[in-house]
């Protein structure tokens, strides 16, 4: 015995619409590897294809393309890493493929550094008067 609302739904699925044409958007691989630098304002990421990518986090911009991993991950961290050490101001996740930053509450606003360090532009720099070893607060520079 034929249920009338079954044949109606196997009826449209016997002739789907599908959609041609439009644009195509190229997704990258999703990010599955980061490592916050020592310097606490870049990150080290990778993607599941092997390329590697570093971020600025007070300006959230990608600021260098490594391409793909060359060697071992802990020589590129090596490499990348400087030997100081800034107060802990944000939380990193790359939960959903993409870089996710949370600010810390406690921290973001105690975690200083020159203004050169940082990545504050020389026009940005002289417009505000900053000299570029004057120190800078990361949480305020991210949030602007």
């Amino acid at each position: 015995e034929e249920i009338e609302g079954v044949s109606r739904l196997t009826s449209s699925l016997e002739s789907p619409r599908l959609w041609r044409g439009g644009p195509v958007l190229e997704a990258e691989a999703p990010i599955v590897r980061f490592q916050i630098l020592h310097d606490r304002y870049r990150i080290v990421t990778c993607r599941a294809d092997g390329h590697v990518e570093v971020w600025h986090v007070p300006s959230a911009s990608r600021v260098q393309d490594r391409g793909q991993l060359q060697g071992e991950w802990d020589n590129l961290l090596e490499e990348l890493g400087e030997r100081r050490t800034v107060a802990n101001w944000f939380r990193t996740s790359v939960s959903t493929g993409s870089l996710t930053i949370r600010l810390e509450g406690s921290g973001c606003f105690q975690a200083v550094v020159c203004a050169e360090d940082a990545g504050v532009p020389r026009e940005v720099r002289q417009q505000a008067g900053l000299a570029a070893e004057e120190d800078v607060v990361l949480g305020a520079l991210y949030l602007q």
